[in-house]
């Protein structure tokens, strides 16, 4: 129900995550999914908000008084 450019984000380009897509498995995608009509902003929008989201959510784990500092260097460390 989300607008495509939401879920393509992670796919498309700059994808997301530890295993980010390569050009061999984009294009695949591409050619299982079918034609796209991609609004280029409003995909830019959605990768800026989800590392926004990403960000915030790493200082919140940071800045929790209930974290220890074991766990807090962790976090930092990865």
């Amino acid at each position: 129900m989300a607008p495509r450019e939401r879920d393509l984000m992670f796919v498309l380009g700059q994808g997301f995550g530890e295993h980010p897509v390569n050009r061999r498995q984009e294009a695949l995608f591409r050619q299982g999914y079918g034609p796209l009509q991609i609004n280029e902003e409003l995909l830019t929008f959605y990768r800026q908000e989800r590392s926004l989201d990403d960000i915030a959510e790493f200082l919140s784990r940071i800045l929790d008084p209930e974290t220890s500092l074991e766990a807090g260097r962790t976090i930092c460390i990865g």
